[in-house]
């Protein structure tokens, strides 16, 4: 059996370098694919609210969409984190690894494979959640706009909470959007 030559392991690793340079290329080819119908409208508003001489409003919507998106999702990527934190601290304890029954084999795998790299691991975990779960905020730039512009309705109160008709319209919509977000 001959040796492998230094030129069939060049080629080798050029073969690697270029299938995953196929990868990241067909990847980015997908994404701007299945971003496409979203591009297209965002350019079509950006258009249309400048024809109309409205782009100030155009730009204070994606300014709160944006801003909406980006505390949401690190106040998510926050509380995430803390929580991983915790349970690690807690368990660090109390888990130990030769005890562990026939049920926590799963769990020796998991920190067998991730090792030295779990809080990486832990880090690209939270950063994928976090912008799935934050980014939804953005939808309810109209519910924020109406909270943080709320105005009451001189003297039409309701008769059973005794608050303001001005409540319902302009703060309730968000704080029950906020309710839900907190509680999934």
């Amino acid at each position: 059996m001959r040796a492998p030559s230094i030129t069939s392991r060049r080629l080798a690793l050029a073969s690697r370098r270029s299938r995953w340079a196929v990868v990241a290329i067909t990847g980015a080819v997908l994404a701007l694919l299945a971003s496409a119908q979203r591009l297209a409208t965002f350019y079509t508003d950006f258009l249309w609210y400048r024809a109309l001489g409205f782009g100030s409003v155009w730009s204070k919507t994606l300014g709160v969409e944006l801003g909406l998106g980006a505390t949401f999702t690190l106040l998510l990527g926050a509380l995430l984190w803390c929580n991983l934190w915790l349970a690690d601290r807690h368990l660090a304890g109390i888990y130990n690894p030769a005890t562990a029954g026939a049920t926590d084999q799963l769990v020796s795998r998991w920190q067998r494979a991730v090792g030295a790299n779990g809080p990486w691991v832990r880090l690209v975990v939270v950063c994928v959640f976090a912008v799935v779960g934050g980014t939804t905020a953005h939808t309810q730039w109209p519910n924020w706009l109406l909270f943080s512009n709320a105005k009451t309705f001189p003297g039409k109160t309701d008769p059973i909470f005794q608050l303001n008709y001005g409540f319902y319209v302009f703060r309730l919509p968000f704080l029950q959007w906020l309710t839900g977000w907190l509680l999934s």
